[in-house]
């Protein structure tokens, strides 16, 4: 091992946070199999059941900078299909990526699974429903939409209303009497206090959901992560994006909020939310989503930790940009597109040809196959790969030169064929990772820890090391979770 200052670690605008100046860090030169291993130990990289790839990594190993993405591999028993019949069984998987805290996100991914999956089981095997893409997306969409309103009531069975906020009828004093409560009541789990907190950090949701037969494919979105699917074996599939972020840079999002909130100029600024939040769609931040009074008596009167620490000068930029801009709430929104993708080689009639697209409801009806396709289905699924992650992925790819021009589709093309090529990259040869549950020799290679290391520089040994291993007390790469899951 060696040590170096980093040249490839210069911070620039836009991609080491506030630091600013240009800065050099020292960082260590890693060989393989040490490289690989290191990384492998750092990503928490596994595979689950042979078909379940994944990663979640942030290499900066300060308290305050540790990792708040959250991935769920949950497989949901709904019962038999008759006596004789094997079980069938659901697969859900689902990316979380939290913000400003730990507690909303970590919940997030504890009860919202757990919640499609009771919802899943109420609905009778071989029903009409189990297999209606619009209920399946219903039941996504409502779950999601739900759990976001429980934060919600969780806080108001005890905070004031916006009225006696507003008056002088509560004082201060009482005010921070009650949201700094840390006791815990015999009939609740949660203080006071921690609910507030889980209230005013974020998360954005991904959740995929595959049908047992592992013939049909929905994906629920909320925020900024992404997926995408491909099938190599059908002969006539390009890799396809499943969802589309929720940013202020998105157009469609910007102007629903624009719409939502007329005459107000500021609503989007720099492609954020009130000029402050990048993504329009979450669970939590109800700073975003209550009137402006709450921010100012009831969120910046926490005690310490609190939300924003002991800043005053990150205080006073919430309040003012609160007080300005915060005219009509909720400015971000609790409700997720659903998409249902078919994934046989032929569909019921009435989804589009052509375009793939067909309106259901609200709800958007994907499919890959022309309506005169006679493949069958387990050909049709041999193969499919369909991989979901955090946005830090992709912002690694744009922060490297030699993927920064590339458009995103192409970049979801790279990830697939990383994740479903035959040969084991060179750079992945050091990178062997135990599989769970007696995983198929053939699949110990972490296909996730392909991806992801491609991201931070592939075969280039001495940038992967200094993105892992740079002395910097600030993070220097966003969060980032991949699952590669096998269909």
């Amino acid at each position: 091992m060696s040590v170096k200052v980093s040249d490839t670690m210069r911070n620039t605008p836009g991609e080491m946070g506030r630091l600013g100046g240009s800065d050099l860090w020292p960082y260590t030169i890693l060989s393989e199999p040490t490289l690989s291993s290191e990384l492998a130990r750092l990503a928490s990289a596994q595979i689950i059941d042979r078909r379940t790839h994944c990663v979640s990594f942030q290499p900066n190993g300060i308290p305050e900078c540790w990792n708040q993405d959250r991935y769920v591999v949950k497989d949901i028993d709904v019962g038999f299909s008759s006596p004789h019949d094997a079980r069938l069984t659901w697969r859900l998987r689902a990316v979380f990526d939290g913000h400003l805290g730990h507690e909303l996100v970590n919940h997030a991914a504890a009860i919202l699974p757990s919640t499609i999956q009771t919802a899943l089981q109420e609905i009778e095997p071989l029903s009409k429903s189990e297999n209606d893409p619009e209920t399946i997306s219903s039941l996504l969409q409502h779950c999601i939409i739900s759990f976001d309103q429980s934060i919600f009531e969780d806080i108001m069975s005890f905070l004031p209303s916006a009225e006696d906020l507003t008056s002088s009828s509560v004082s201060d004093e009482d005010i921070r009497r009650i949201i700094n409560d840390r006791r815990v009541e015999r009939t609740d789990s949660l203080s006071n206090y921690a609910k507030i907190i889980r209230s005013m950090q974020g998360s954005t949701a991904l959740i995929a959901l595959i049908s047992p037969n592992s013939e049909k494919l929905w994906i629920a979105n909320l925020g900024d992560c992404q997926a995408g699917i491909r099938n190599p074996s059908s002969g006539s599939w390009d890799t396809l994006p499943l969802n589309t972020p929720h940013t202020g840079w998105e157009e469609g999002e910007a102007d629903r909020i624009l719409k939502e909130h007329p005459n107000e100029p500021d609503v989007i600024l720099r492609g954020r939310v009130l000029g402050a939040m990048g993504i329009t769609r979450a669970l939590g931040d109800y700073h975003y989503k209550l009137a402006s009074i709450y921010t100012d008596r009831v969120f910046l009167n926490m005690d310490p930790p609190g939300w924003l620490g002991t800043a005053q000068e990150d205080h006073e930029w919430t309040r003012s940009i609160m007080h300005r801009r915060n005219l009509t709430p909720p400015y971000l929104s609790n409700v997720p597109d659903v998409r249902y993708f078919d994934l046989r080689a032929h569909h019921s009639s009435g989804y589009s040809e052509g375009s793939g697209v067909a309106r259901a409801n609200g709800y958007e009806i994907l499919s890959s196959a022309r309506q005169d396709s006679n493949v069958e289905s387990e050909t049709f699924t041999r193969n499919a790969c369909l991989v979901i992650c955090s946005d830090g992925l992709m912002d690694l790819y744009k922060r490297h030169e030699k993927w920064e021009d590339l458009e995103e589709v192409h970049i979801f093309e790279r990830w697939i064929e990383l994740a479903l090529v035959d040969e084991t990259p060179a750079f992945c040869l050091n990178a062997e990772v135990v599989p769970k549950n007696n995983s198929d020799p053939r699949h110990s290679r972490n296909h996730a820890l392909r991806i992801l290391r491609d991201a931070l520089g592939g075969e280039d040994e001495e940038r992967v090391s200094s993105m892992i291993t740079v002395e910097m007390e600030e993070k220097w790469m966003d969060d980032t979770t991949v699952i590669v899951e096998l269909i």
